[in-house]
């Protein structure tokens, strides 16, 4: 069993999606996702139907080689809110700890349409909805109706003053059926998939910037007093920026903390692939026993004779997969994530 640390107890900022690494691999998505669908002109090396308890198994070891990723990297592979960065003040310009910064602010949740009805008359099934909250299609977020389960979509965009989607049959397997029969469930029998979906918008609120705090400064006591901050982007890249007081106070402060938001908007195939093959590298057993993933899994996990004097640098482990994630992820240092 993948260890993952506490604060990763779900995976909404998961760079990889399970629809996404099973296209990578080469898994049918019906099957992935547990559902038996008759059709001829779907060939594949994995024919077996997951479980639930696999998927959770791959989603956790993915989650958990994104992090170990980030980490080395200094920045996060999707976009991240961060809140309350705390900073000693000493000068207007800071570093802030995660690079490829896109705003300063809090999240901001916002409903679109909840219990949003579907039909699965046609697959991919299409969902358009009135949408006037901004332009961007990748702030709009579809769950599994009242839960924060994300379901990716295949396509998204906007326009017409509506926000429109697509979403393959199989990624809308319910909630309450997601522990599938190992035979799965049938891809002909539409009362296995949601009906309705929650549509939300995940955003960057930019009211909320930074606070100024220093202690005993109106009073003799050791009270705290806070001041509003606004902070300008000098260099997105490196996540430099410069902090300014926006309310009254005696002084900027002892303390400064940051709200921001940062990582890639896209991730590129060769992180992705980092990614995979270091999470294999994690996973003490096979995630599937077919034979396309099994030699996957088996190459990352690998450990050849003399590597761990050639792979003593890595921090990621001395196997195949950990050691391909480590060099890509030290390469990607050299360039400084310019070239993203």
């Amino acid at each position: 069993m993948v260890v993952v640390p506490e604060e990763s107890a779900h995976f909404e900022f998961s760079a990889i999606p399970l629809a996404r690494y099973a296209q990578i691999v080469g898994v049918p998505e019906c099957n992935f996702f547990g559902v038996y669908r008759d059709d001829p002109d779907i060939h594949s090396d994995c024919p077996n139907i997951w479980t639930q308890e696999q998927r959770d198994e791959l989603e956790q070891a993915l989650w958990a080689a994104q992090q170990m990723m980030e980490k080395e990297l200094t920045y996060p592979l999707s976009p991240q809110f961060f809140e309350s960065e705390t900073h000693e003040v000493d000068t207007r310009c800071y570093l802030l700890k995660w690079r490829h910064m896109i705003g300063a602010g809090t999240r901001l949740d916002e409903d679109v349409s909840i219990g949003f009805s579907i039909s699965h008359a046609s697959d991919p099934v299409t969902v358009s909805v009135p949408y006037a909250l901004g332009t961007d299609p990748e702030e709009v977020r579809i769950y599994h109706p009242g839960t924060d389960v994300l379901i990716p979509p295949s396509a998204a965009t906007i326009a017409g003053g509506n926000y429109i989607a697509t979403i393959p049959r199989c990624r809308l397997v319910k909630w309450s059926l997601r522990y599938n029969p190992i035979s799965g469930l049938l891809y002909t029998d539409t009362t296995n998939f949601e009906s309705t979906v929650d549509i939300k918008r995940v955003s960057l609120d930019e009211t909320d910037q930074a606070s100024f705090r220093r202690t005993g400064c109106a009073s003799s006591d050791c009270s705290e007093t806070l001041a509003s901050g606004c902070i300008r982007v000098r260099d997105s890249e490196i996540s430099s920026v410069e902090a300014r007081i926006t309310s009254p106070a005696c002084m900027y402060g002892d303390f400064l903390d940051i709200n921001y938001q940062a990582g890639l908007t896209s991730i590129p195939f060769r992180l992705e692939e980092a990614v995979i093959r270091l999470a294999h590298s994690l996973m003490v057993a096979t995630p599937c026993p077919c034979d396309g993933v099994r030699s996957l899994w088996a190459r990352d996990r690998d450990i050849p004779d003399g590597a761990e004097l050639e792979r003593v640098a890595s921090e990621f482990g001395f196997s195949n997969g950990a050691w391909f994630a480590w060099q890509r992820a030290q390469a990607e240092k050299i360039f400084g994530g310019s070239n993203i």
